[in-house]
Parts: C-alpha cells; sequence; structure tokens
C-alpha cells in the first residue's frame, strides 16, 4: 500500500449501527480472504465478472501487498470482523485512479458502500488524486447507487454488458483535460476506458438511499 495514513473513524450506518473504517494491511490477509469466501456466487460475479476464485484471491493479494506505490485500501469493521473493503490504484494518468468497492452479502443496503467510498475520496484527494474511474457488470444496480449517493459529479455510460463511471472528486481543469474526459475525442483510459466514445455521458439522478 502507499505511503498515506487514514486514521481509524467510526461512523454510524443509518440504522444506527456502529461501524470502524480503517486502512488495510499485511494483517488484514486472512480476513480480507474470509470477506470473499462469505459472499454469495451471484455477488462474486457481480464484484469479479465472474466466480473464478483466482480472481478473489488475487484481490486479495493486492490489497493486503504491502509497498505498492500509489494504492490505496480501506477495510469496515463490526465487532473485529472486515463486512466492506474499497481500493484504489492508480492509472497512467496522474490524477486518475481506478477504483473497486466490496461489501459483504449480510451487510449490503445498509450504507457502508457509500460510507468507504467517501473515506476512500477523502484519502485520494490528499494524495494529489481528482478522478475516480470504475467499470462494473450493467447489471450492477447496488454499485450504481454508490455513485449515485456522491452527487452530481458522476457520468456513466453502459456499453453491452457493462457500465463504465467517472467522478470528479474535485473540479481541475487541467487534471480533468489531462485524463481526457473532457471531450469525446478524447484518448482512452488505459486501465479502464471511462471516456466516451460517441456520445455525450448519462448524468446519474440523485438519490438518497444508502447501499
Amino acid at each position: 500500500m502507499t505511503g498515506l495514513q487514514h486514521v481509524p473513524t467510526h461512523d454510524l450506518l443509518s440504522d444506527g449501527t456502529s461501524i470502524r473504517i480503517r486502512q488495510a494491511g499485511p494483517d488484514d490477509r486472512e480476513a480480507v480472504r474470509r470477506l470473499y469466501e462469505g459472499m454469495s456466487p451471484e455477488h462474486l460475479r457481480l464484484r469479479f465478472f465472474s466466480n473464478c476464485d483466482g480472481s478473489a484471491r488475487q484481490a486479495t493479494d493486492r490489497v493486503t501487498q504491502p509497498g505498492r506505490p500509489g494504492s490505496f485500501a480501506l477495510v469496515a469493521e463490526h465487532a473485529g470482523v472486515i463486512v466492506g473493503l474499497a481500493e484504489y490504484e492508480p492509472t497512467a494518468r496522474s490524477c486518475a485512479a481506478e477504483i473497486a468497492l466490496t461489501v459483504a452479502d449480510a451487510w449490503q443496503r445498509r450504507g457502508i458502500g457509500t460510507l468507504l467510498l467517501e473515506h476512500l475520496s477523502d484519502a485520494a484527494r490528499m494524495a494529489g488524486i481528482s478522478v475516480f474511474t470504475a467499470k462494473t457488470l450493467a447489471e450492477n444496480h447496488g454499485m450504481r447507487k454508490v455513485f449515485t449517493n456522491l452527487g452530481p459529479r458522476v457520468r456513466w455510460r453502459l456499453d453491452g454488458p457493462q457500465a463504465y463511471y467517472k467522478l470528479d472528486l474535485y473540479e481541475n481543469e487541467d487534471c480533468l483535460s489531462a485524463v481526457g474526459i473532457r471531450t469525446a475525442s478524447s484518448a482512452p483510459c488505459d486501465r479502464c476506458e471511462i471516456q466516451i466514445a460517441s456520445a455525450a455521458p448519462e448524468p446519474l439522478p440523485r438519490a438518497n438511499t444508502r447501499r
């Protein structure tokens, strides 16, 4: 993980449940593995685009591997058990990062995903990142709601079975121009191809319900 440090915090979900959000580290390997092992085949498919066990193992290794420049991950805990995970990886563009989000089956639609992404956004801004990008299956409506909760700076498009998202963490004209998201003719992001090929992105509606 990057040298950026996150101070652990406690947050309340909409039902009053308290969770602890902190930075992930090498000591979390077994707990992260159990998080993925406890997910249903359907939720694993939505997260990794397949039910392949190898994808979960690779994700566990990535999140808990120390010393990965520019990367960062947060976990959400309840009673000492990891129930959610959010991470970002730098892209080829210096101001942008690609994100991934995981929430345990029993904890979905309770606001954990939104809280994790809010904290991840704060950490990214401290690291000089201005844009988050993500790619999900188009049918992953839960992830769409998480992005919606972050407000009007989210844009998205559908391309066959996949959905592409872009979140401006704050307005920065130089950075937005650099990562190629201002016009349809911009060069695509090397890792996630979030840019629009032929039409302007569709704005997401505002929503108040947290995942």
